[in-house]
């Protein structure tokens, strides 16, 4: 009898159907302190009509991150360009 290579299971892999029951589901870890995720919910919740979730206050504030730090590589590629003026005496 010929015995194949027995293939475990990745970390990746998809829990079988008749076996998604039975994984429990372990609470999130928040990356960010309640405090800054209670701040932008604060900040953020008059533009929006919904409720915001900790999800959202998440995603809204590696937006912001991923967004000064392009604010920041942009600046350190163009430090300080003047305006070009067609009057002499503009600043």
């Amino acid at each position: 009898m010929k015995r194949g290579r027995r293939r475990y299971r990745s970390w990746a892999d998809a829990s079988p159907p008749e076996n998604a029951a039975s994984v429990q589901s372990s609470p999130v870890r928040l990356r960010y302190s309640r405090a800054l995720l209670d701040e932008t919910k604060q900040v953020w919740q008059p533009y929006y009509e919904a409720p915001l979730s900790d999800e959202d206050a998440r995603q809204i504030i590696e937006n912001m991150v991923g967004f000064a730090r392009f604010l920041a590589r942009e600046r350190q590629v163009k430090p300080h360009t003047r305006r070009i003026s067609s009057s002499p005496d503009a600043p």
